[in-house]
């Protein structure tokens, strides 16, 4: 029988999922707090369907951004971290600029009610947290043999 009173040795660190986790809350977050002034600006400059507009940009940009935690958090894609890492930017840059792209290419109501434009504060914050996370996952990950570690705040120097 333990005593729940005593410190831990070893504290639990962050591991895997709560990292995930971590990062699905941080930019649920994020997103609301982008969602209030871009519906208000929506909703004054061109009214329901301008906040539709807006909505469906949101959904874009978070659709790609948990695809992009999916792949760098998920243990059993066979890719070593950094190719997670730049697998998921993929995913997090290419689902809602392509979805752009595409709704822009066909003339969409959505287009024309000033979606790309809301796009973009939901791309670009969801872009500082999503990358943000990222990293900490590649911090978090172990060194592999031989390799050597560096702190963060030194980075080899360029010749």
């Amino acid at each position: 029988m333990t005593d729940t009173n005593k410190p831990m040795a070893n504290p639990p660190s962050h591991d895997e999922g709560s990292l995930a986790s971590q990062g699905i809350g941080q930019s649920l977050k994020v997103m609301a707090l982008v969602a209030v002034p871009v519906v208000w600006v929506a909703f004054g400059v061109g009214g329901n369907q301008a906040v539709q507009a807006a909505g469906l940009s949101a959904l874009l940009c978070l659709g790609g951004a948990l695809l992009a935690h999916w792949v760098v958090e998920w243990p059993a894609l066979a890719l070593n971290a950094m190719n997670k890492f730049l697998v998921g930017m993929f995913l997090r840059m290419g689902v809602p600029l392509g979805a752009c792209l595409f709704l822009i290419l066909t003339n969409s109501p959505w287009k024309q009610d000033g979606g790309p434009y809301y796009l973009l504060p939901f791309y670009l914050a969801l872009l500082a947290v999503e990358t943000r996370q990222s990293v900490a996952v590649l911090q978090a990950q172990p060194t592999p043999a031989g390799a050597e570690k560096l702190p963060s705040s030194q980075f080899p120097k360029a010749n």
